[in-house]
């Protein structure tokens, strides 16, 4: 923040894939949000259990409260084998109620703890 009160923000890492590629939450998420039933996407990092030192995407949503987990699950299949590149397709995803929030931010680390992620990046 500067002197101003301006926040701006940085970019984030991305998630280190096998075999040695990246890929970037905010692309995977922006491609998720087409999806008019998800009101927040958010992609998290957690561990590769076949690859060591590795990682994979895992997707956090937010559906919109009119709409039916099963209906919300069509539409996102559909997004994700038209839209997303293998290596951006989530190893998992899971529904919450609300976004974690840690200083203004989406405390990413908070659920990869609560989802049992074995997070790799502190």
């Amino acid at each position: 923040m500067n002197d101003k009160g301006l926040l701006f923000v940085l970019g984030r890492e991305g998630i280190h894939i096998f075999p040695d590629k990246r890929v970037f939450p905010l692309g995977i998420e922006n491609k998720i949000l087409t999806v008019k039933e998800i009101r927040e996407a958010i992609i998290v990092s957690g561990k590769d259990k076949e690859h060591d030192g590795f990682e994979k995407p895992y997707l956090f949503v937010i559906k919109e409260p009119s709409c039916s987990i099963d209906q919300v699950k069509e539409q996102l299949n559909c997004v994700i084998e038209s839209q997303l590149l293998p290596e951006e397709k989530p190893e998992k995803i899971f529904f919450i109620d609300k976004k974690p929030i840690l200083k203004f931010k989406t405390d990413r680390k908070w659920l990869q703890r609560k989802y049992n992620l074995n997070f790799i990046n502190s």
